[in-house]
């Protein structure tokens, strides 16, 4: 280095070797996105194994996946901005997915309708989210209104 004559060269070189091997905190503002693979395109040829080779009268449980039931199909499918990376299930016998680093929160309401059966229905809802870039976790209560920030983590410590 003691060879480069020009002042801005011999600082770029010598910031250079200063950082050498340094990674940066953060490269992209946004998540790269994910390769959605399509559900509907698996098929089987469906034959029912024995339980236990050899035992007769024995049969498989009634479950998903079961080798004694017919193989699962997609019944209902949409396309995403953002990746579902768990499904919840709701209280009323929905299921809800969510996006990673989110949480739902939920408040029930309980109604006994004209029938015998006491109804169970959602109340309240909210979407906690964490993860983001600016360390801030935030709270989104309604589908149109942008999220509001919670929280501001520090660098140091992981939400979880």
């Amino acid at each position: 280095m003691e060879s480069i004559t020009d002042p801005l060269d011999r600082t770029a070189w010598e910031t250079m070797v200063r950082t050498y091997g340094q990674t940066p905190r953060q490269l992209f503002r946004a998540a790269h996105p994910m390769v959605v693979q399509s559900l509907s395109s698996r098929t089987s040829t469906f034959s029912v194994p024995e339980v236990i080779e050899g035992v007769k009268g024995l049969t498989w449980g009634s479950y998903v996946g079961s080798p004694a039931e017919p193989y699962p199909s997609v019944v209902w499918k949409q396309h995403h901005k953002t990746p579902v990376s768990s499904l919840v299930p709701l209280l009323t016998n929905d299921v809800f997915g969510l996006a990673p680093n989110t949480s739902i929160l939920l408040s029930y309401s309980k109604e006994r309708g004209v029938s015998i059966m006491n109804t169970t229905s959602v109340l309240g809802a909210a979407l906690v989210t964490w993860g983001h870039s600016d360390g801030v976790v935030r709270v989104k209560l309604k589908k149109e209104q942008p999220p509001w920030p919670i929280i501001k983590a520090t660098g140091l410590d992981p939400v979880s």
